[in-house]
């Protein structure tokens, strides 16, 4: 499961694969599956602007050029034992849907979860994560690929047993225990934390799924996308400042490379059928 940090200063560093870990800024080794930690700042050290780094990467605008040295990426086996069938679209969609004639277009089907705290008052409301999976959407088009959300609950969880705010990276199985099903990639925006971590994604190998991510960090597409991106196999990156996939979450990090886009849709076919949408 990856989580993503967060402390007393703007600073927010996306954690190794560990299983139920996360980031300790320390630059720990991925392993193989598990749970991601991430961190979050809203811009780089010195720089408003991401600096040029070893992968050749394109932007979200354009076509994803090769990449001389394939990025890291999840070890992911065996595949969960889901259905692997695609599902048609559920009618309505909730928001814009992402279904295509395109045969080479991967279109996802989304849960999305929003807690509420002791006044009814929703963490993040249908609107906003309407917002947030098209800004998904935009940063994710360029390898073919979408999102849609077929569910949009906002829920008290207390009523499931579950803390508003998460105290502990454990928490997070229970949360995805909870919500979680197999047809849909599971997003959950809980209550600030008391971590030092702003979100949490479970990689492909070790169910149960889900992002799992703090209030105030669930209407940031970037943060949404990298951890989208963890649910599609894709690892940490340390030395590629703009990717998407960089270990600390800037609003700048919006590249994905050609082995990126390639790990995300082999992931998608392998492991999450029954989510795809046509």
């Amino acid at each position: 499961m990856k989580a993503v940090s967060k402390s007393f200063f703007p600073l927010f560093l996306i954690t190794a694969l560990a299983a139920l870990s996360g980031c300790n800024g320390q630059g720990a080794s991925p392993q193989a599956t598990g749970e991601v930690g991430d961190q979050r700042q809203d811009a780089p050290p010195s720089v408003q602007t991401p600096t040029p780094s070893t992968d050749n990467q394109a932007t979200t605008t354009g076509v994803p050029t090769p990449d001389p040295v394939p990025s890291p990426v999840a070890v992911i086996d065996p595949p969960p034992t889901i259905d692997p069938t695609p599902t048609v679209s559920p009618t309505p969609t909730l928001g814009a849907s992402c279904v295509s004639s395109d045969p080479n277009h991967q279109c996802i089907g989304l849960k999305m979860v929003s807690y509420e705290n002791t006044a009814g008052e929703t963490v993040l409301s249908l609107d906003q994560a309407k917002t947030v999976i098209q800004g998904v959407n935009d940063l994710w088009k360029v390898c073919d690929i979408a999102f849609q959300i077929d569910e949009y609950v906002s829920v008290d969880p207390t009523q499931s047993g579950l803390l508003y705010g998460t105290g502990a990276s454990s928490d997070t199985t229970k949360i995805r225990q909870t919500y979680s099903n197999n047809t849909t990639f599971l997003v959950v925006a809980t209550g600030p934390w008391n971590l030092n971590y702003i979100a949490w994604t479970q990689l492909p190998g070790a169910g149960p799924y889900g992002v799992v991510v703090d209030a105030d960090y669930s209407d940031k597409p970037v943060t949404v996308g990298h951890e989208i991106g963890h649910y599609m196999g894709l690892d940490d990156l340390r030395s590629s400042l703009g990717n998407i996939m960089y270990y600390i979450v800037y609003d700048t990090d919006t590249a994905i490379t050609t082995s990126q886009c390639s790990t995300s849709r082999s992931t998608n076919l392998n492991y999450w059928k029954a989510m795809m949408r046509q």
